[in-house]
């Protein structure tokens, strides 16, 4: 945990949810943090009567996953989380230490273990029903070992509707804002997650060759599904609506169809099922669509026999799931060995990067790196492909599409930084400096982390002097980012760090206040006068909710005043406020309070 920074923090949040989270951190709202190896969790002051649970789990100083029982669903991580991070880095005498479970269980005997686990169910419903769900999804599902033996447990059918039911039940607003819930789609949201674990099991399921369970357990999700539509009828009612269909489920549905032998009797019992769940659920495009074509479709077939034209497999204009339906497909014939059959379909249907994949399955490598420089757009594709062929073996087309992939012009730069990352790492490895080196560049440049520049900065040896100020150039130029103000702290560019912040009006302000502490022994004015901007702003303004914010501003502005000295001219600020603000009664106790 100790490599954890507010900089790291700061990036997996948005500027109002660092900024909150920071005054949550700062006025104690953390009540309980507690680290169990790699894990924190804690106990967060907030709205509702119960704290908030917060659970995240740290590695060599990432963020690997983050989560709270809050209902924040904005984008990047919550205030509570950000409170609970922050408490980590500034007060890690703090946290409460424990061994992590798997070491507490380590020396317990089968028996102790299983006496363990029945006396908390007896006392814990949650923790029985988790139990009972595992224990059924270890009957279905296949081990490392079993891959890909057919699997001959049976679906419990009646735990899978039990359980579904249950959570249709269940649904409704609980802490959602109910415009969101019930206008913005939050209950489809929230069927969605009821349902995604088990069509998941299902994909699993076929990928074991297990098609009867995974037909079982499809048919029983639908079902149940369907059967208890009318428990959250009132939600779809509030706004004239109704459900409009879960496009996942409609896909592995399509799968299980496909992966059948859709002859005779079978064809028939799943045209019959689709039809009954649509006058239900509505519209299942692409399984009405599996069921009526199967394989025998004839435009599918001549495809598959390699006669590929510009209508691809579909007789008429495509459908608009067509790319959804061809990966299906692809999906079903890669399983079954049909791999020169899947080679076509997938150039028919203009699925490039699965063609591009099954050539190299196939061992037409060359032809498959042709391709690739020819209609590879996005450095995320080039670095997919030369994973693979790194994995066999061939060399000399890692190299071919690692360069290839530097030179897109890649809209999702963050794709274009990790390629440059693996192939910097892949080329060092190998003793090749020079294209190492260049990867670096192109990796620091799209992701402008400190660590990648730190890295060519090693690659470059004795031409660091000369190439740095280019590199810093760039960056500076660049699009504004957070991370960026971090190298420009490390290459002592201060002003470029404050003009950057300056020229973006719309600055995150997790940003100003992690800069607040390498400008304020050089340039302390520039991070005064840019907190009372912001704390003046919300007091003038006479936002009264937003008091607090207000104060943390104006405190972070003392700090920066007691720290050059500056009392008296602190004091005067603060008697110039009181002044002013004197009839705003929330306030001015908050600010005698920070005198």
């Amino acid at each position: 945990m100790a490599k954890l920074t507010e900089s790291e923090i700061a990036k997996g949040a948005n500027s109002s949810s660092f900024e909150k989270g920071y005054n949550y951190y700062h006025n104690g709202y953390v009540l309980e943090i507690t680290q169990r190896g790699e894990q924190i969790t804690a106990e967060i002051e907030g709205s509702e009567y119960q704290p908030y649970q917060v659970q995240v789990t740290v590695k060599e100083g990432k963020i690997v996953t983050a989560n709270c029982s809050c209902p924040y669903d904005w984008g990047g991580y919550c205030k509570h989380i950000v409170a609970t991070l922050l408490h980590t880095v500034h007060e890690p005498g703090g946290v409460e230490q424990q061994e992590p479970l798997t070491t507490l269980l380590a020396d317990l005997t089968a028996e102790q273990l299983k006496q363990l686990i029945i006396q908390v169910a007896a006392e814990n419903l949650d923790f029985l029903r988790a139990i009972e769900r595992e224990l059924q999804w270890s009957k279905v599902m296949p081990t490392k070992d079993e891959m890909p033996a057919p699997i001959v447990s049976r679906v419990d059918v009646t735990a899978v509707k039990r359980d579904i039911r249950m959570g249709m039940r269940n649904m409704g607003p609980k802490g959602y804002d109910d415009y969101y819930y019930y206008e913005e789609g939050g209950a489809d949201e929230e069927l969605h997650k009821i349902l995604a674990p088990y069509l998941e099991q299902t994909l699993a399921l076929l990928a074991a060759d297990s098609l009867d369970e995974a037909g079982m357990l499809i048919t029983a999700v639908i079902e149940a599904f369907c059967d208890n539509l009318d428990l959250i009828e009132d939600y779809y009612e509030y706004t004239e609506g109704s459900y409009d269909g879960d496009t996942d489920l409609d896909e592995v549905l399509t799968e299980v169809i496909l992966s059948h032998d859709l002859t005779g009797k079978t064809r028939q019992e799943w045209r019959r099922k689709v039809r009954d769940w649509q006058e239900v659920l509505g519209e299942l495009g692409m399984a009405e669509t599996a069921v009526t074509q199967g394989w025998d479709y004839a435009p599918l077939v001549s495809v598959l026999q390699g006669n590929i034209t510009n209508k691809g497999a579909w007789e008429d204009e495509a459908p608009w799931f067509a790319d959804e339906m061809a990966a299906i497909r692809l999906n079903v014939l890669e399983r079954q060995g049909r791999l020169q059959e899947a080679i076509y379909l997938a150039e028919a249907e203009g699925q490039i990067e699965r063609y591009i994949h099954l050539l190299v399955q196939t061992g037409q490598v060359e032809k498959a790196v042709k391709e690739a420089r020819q209609y590879f757009r996005q450095a995320g594709q080039a670095l997919a492909l030369a994973k693979r062929l790194q994995e066999l073996g061939e060399q000399t087309a890692v190299w071919t599409i690692g360069k290839h992939g530097l030179t897109l012009e890649d809209n999702w730069q963050h794709e274009k930084g990790k390629l440059g990352q693996w192939l910097r790492d892949v080329a060092e490895a190998a003793g090749d400096r020079e294209l190492a080196l260049q990867a670096a560049q192109v990796a620091v440049l799209s992701t402008h982390e400190l660590a990648d520049y730190t890295a060519v900065q090693q690659l470059a040896g004795n031409q660091w002097e000369t190439l740095q100020p280019q590199l810093l150039d760039k960056i500076e130029a660049g699009d504004y980012s957070s991370a960026k103000l971090d190298i420009l702290v490390e290459a002592g560019r201060l002003t470029a760090v404050m003009r950057a912040i300056d020229k973006n009006i719309h600055f995150a302000t997790g940003d100003l206040l992690r800069m607040l502490a390498p400008t304020k022994d050089k340039y302390p004015d520039w991070g005064i006068q840019k907190c009372k901007n912001l704390a003046e702003a919300i007091m003038n303004a006479g936002r009264s909710g937003e008091y607090d914010t207000a104060v943390t501003w104006l405190r972070r502005a003392k700090e920066i005043y007691l720290h050059h000295q500056r009392q008296a001219e602190w004091h005067s600020y603060l008697d110039g406020l009181l002044a002013q603000h004197g009839r705003k009664y929330k306030l001015v106790p908050m600010l005698q309070a920070i005198r």
